[in-house]
């Protein structure tokens, strides 16, 4: 994007260089963005994909590595996630528990994960009293299904005040506070699982690329 409020793409196809200028409506301060667009079957993107594996090993050394200092360290590129298709180049991809659309521009919890999540949260509800290690778990799972959600942060607070101290056990009775949340955030899971959440609900203000 110029300082005229206006971006340039440039794509590559068959060898040729074609340059687009699109008009900028996003509010704030001029900025500068360079965009290429390659075909998915050019012989670019099978060498983008090897470098990459190059540059993870290049960081995180293979176990046959001599530079590996790590003694019993696995291989950072696990092949059978690869087999799987997991590195195959795609707009709509599970990436770290969360569906990711480049596309629309979104993100959402798999509804596969929610069932799960809400299936846990059920069994816990189901007693008067958890186990410290199994609720800290399911706090940590409920916390990280939540990033897509800002305003969901203030939900966790009575989750937080029961873990102070670090009790042997939590209780979960009816007019505990921690079972109400927990209830609550079950909603929220249900409703991130239902809809997908733009990106621009995930940032406070708009991206500035300068």
């Amino acid at each position: 994007m110029d300082r005229r409020g206006s971006s340039h793409a440039t794509s590559f196809h068959d060898g040729r260089v074609h340059n687009t200028k699109y008009a900028s409506k996003a509010p704030g301060p001029p900025a500068q963005m360079s965009a290429v667009y390659v075909e998915q079957d050019g012989q670019l993107l099978k060498q983008t994909a090897r470098a990459t594996l190059h540059a993870i090993h290049s960081v995180f050394p293979p176990p046959s590595s001599a530079t590996n200092l790590l003694p019993g360290a696995k291989d950072p590129i696990l092949e059978k996630k690869l087999h799987k298709g997991d590195g195959r180049w795609a707009t709509r991809k599970e990436i770290l528990g969360y569906m990711l659309d480049g596309v629309a521009r979104t993100v959402q919890l798999p509804a596969d994960r929610a069932d799960a999540l809400i299936k846990e949260v059920r069994s816990i509800l189901r007693k008067t009293r958890i186990q410290l290690k199994r609720f800290r778990s399911i706090v940590g799972r409920l916390q990280h299904a939540a990033r897509i959600l800002p305003a969901a942060r203030g939900f966790f607070t009575p989750l937080y005040n029961a873990l102070k101290g670090l009790p042997e056990s939590i209780g979960l009775s009816r007019h505990e506070e921690v079972r109400r949340t927990l209830l609550d955030v079950v909603n929220v899971i249900r409703d991130l699982a239902s809809r997908p959440t733009h990106v621009k609900e995930l940032v406070q203000q708009w991206l500035n690329y300068t």
